[in-house]
């Protein structure tokens, strides 16, 4: 008797309530229902019957014996020549990696019921529910990784099963998800950080606890009131030692402050005056003048420079 794995699934992950019922499926009229739906969005869901399909008659490359019906389109998945489907056969040559990928599927069909027991920390199946959340971002990586690196999340093509589906993850998790409880500060983004995102499972502190001293909410890259507050401080610091250099050292100083001006005119009166003796004297002693000292000429210049009023 073949083992049904959807039946040890519903038993490893009691807190999951929805398990959708695949149809059942038929050689000789796959193709022409496939072609019948021509909407992406349809031909994925197609898809991810026949996937849950073969996952739950635990369809694998290493009992191929067991096959029931659709062996064609199994051997065509396993072949690389289905539309869009090349990577399929490396998750269905894999039982493990089959199972991920039906976790992220029924991740996303229970999307409502995760985010309400994520809400309540007092919630029986938190803590089983984080870890699986975690596990099944930790796959999402991995998969984006192998199979979807050079395919935009945002508009995969509809039979690109694997993409397709890493797309739904993204989305219900970055918007019904950690859109919702964000401000919970257990989880990080998917869209900012999406190889190190995770789900904080603890149970020490509450959802909303953030360590008074930290600079960051935990998970995010949003700041706390102390981070506002320390990033505010630096920013008034910055503003004022580079408004006083623009004072001290340009002329910005002498244009606001009439008095500063003055200060800086009589700085290089004094400057010339010390100038001026200092080449009197060095004349004086070159030529040897011993005579009566008559007097010195620069006087008058320093003199007359002194009285002058400067505005």
């Amino acid at each position: 008797m073949v083992q049904n794995y959807l039946q040890k699934l519903k038993i490893q992950y009691p807190f999951l309530i929805n398990w959708p019922r695949y149809n059942d499926l038929h050689e000789e009229d796959f193709k022409r229902t496939y072609d019948h739906k021509r909407s992406d969005n349809n031909k994925h869901e197609y898809w991810m019957d026949f996937m849950t399909w073969f996952y739950d008659n635990k369809k694998s490359y290493y009992d191929a014996d067991q096959y029931k019906g659709l062996d064609h389109v199994v051997q065509a998945a396993y072949d690389g020549t289905l539309p869009n489907n090349k990577y399929l056969w490396h998750i269905l040559s894999d039982k493990d990696k089959v199972e991920k990928f039906m976790k992220l599927y029924y991740f996303s069909q229970n999307i409502s019921h995760i985010s309400a027991i994520l809400s309540n920390q007092e919630n029986g199946y938190y803590v089983k529910t984080c870890e699986f959340v975690n596990e099944c971002l930790r796959t999402f990586s991995q998969f984006r990784k192998d199979y979807c690196k050079d395919v935009s999340l945002y508009n995969p093509p509809g039979d690109n099963t694997i993409c397709k589906e890493l797309s739904v993850f993204f989305d219900r998790y970055e918007h019904n998800l950690y859109g919702k409880l964000k401000n919970h500060n257990k989880m990080s983004s998917l869209a900012e950080n999406p190889n190190t995102a995770q789900v904080r499972c603890d149970l020490d502190y509450s959802l909303f606890y953030t360590p008074f001293w930290s600079m960051y909410k935990t998970n995010t890259s949003e700041l706390t009131v102390f981070g506002t507050f320390v990033f505010g401080l630096f920013f008034m610091a910055g503003a004022y030692i580079f408004l006083f250099l623009l004072y001290k050292f340009t002329p910005l100083g002498s244009i606001i402050h009439p008095k500063q001006r003055r200060q800086v005119r009589r700085m290089w009166r004094n400057i010339e005056r010390e100038h001026a003796e200092q080449l009197y004297d060095q004349d004086g002693e070159g030529y040897g003048y011993s005579g009566p000292v008559d007097e010195n000429p620069y006087e008058n210049y320093a003199s007359s420079d002194e009285d002058s009023t400067y505005y």
